[in-house]
């Protein structure tokens, strides 16, 4: 029964003139193959969400690499020398200190 209903419009469509069956197959494929498009599309996007990298990976190009905040027992620890007063006249006598990287202004 479908394939008698289908062969008749095989039929009917091969019975008219060139730009009547272009307009046609037009007006029917490209629709359906935009959908079509657009639902692999949406599939390919959930499937790369699940599987592929995370966001914070892909980052535009020419962009700046993310900071990242350390905790100041893990950073590591820097000399930092203190200067010493203007009045005394010293550079510095030795009097040193360490500190954590972070709170060097690093």
């Amino acid at each position: 029964m479908l394939s008698d209903w289908w062969n008749g419009v095989e039929l009917w469509v091969l019975g008219l003139a060139f730009p009547f069956q272009f307009a046609l197959v037009m007006a029917v494929l490209a629709p359906l193959c935009l959908v079509v498009a657009w639902f692999i599309d949406r599939v390919i996007d959930h499937a790369a969400a699940l599987f592929g990298p995370s966001p914070a990976d892909d980052r535009p190009l020419g962009s700046a690499p993310p900071v990242l905040e350390v905790a100041p027992e893990l950073a590591p620890e820097v000399m930092v020398e203190e200067a010493g007063s203007e009045e005394d006249g010293s550079e510095g006598d030795g009097d040193e200190q360490r500190v954590p990287a972070a709170s060097a202004g690093r």
